[in-house]
């Protein structure tokens, strides 16, 4: 039996971009570039919040 530890949450780190991203970075996927995806949660968030806050730029998130 292999076990492993369990992160409740993680470590999401934002910086400005032309367009909304997500960099999968760590543990055992290694490092994937992110998707530009519509479907993708943390970018329908990132999206909605930069609508409400009338933000013009981007946004690349780092996990």
């Amino acid at each position: 039996m292999t076990t492993g530890a369990v992160s409740l949450y993680e470590g999401v780190r934002a910086y400005p971009a032309d367009d909304f991203s997500v960099l999968f970075t760590g543990g055992s996927i290694g490092t994937v570039e992110g998707s530009t995806f519509a479907s993708n949660l943390v970018i329908r968030a990132a999206r909605l919040l930069a609508r409400r806050a009338k933000f013009g730029g981007g946004v690349r998130h780092e996990l």
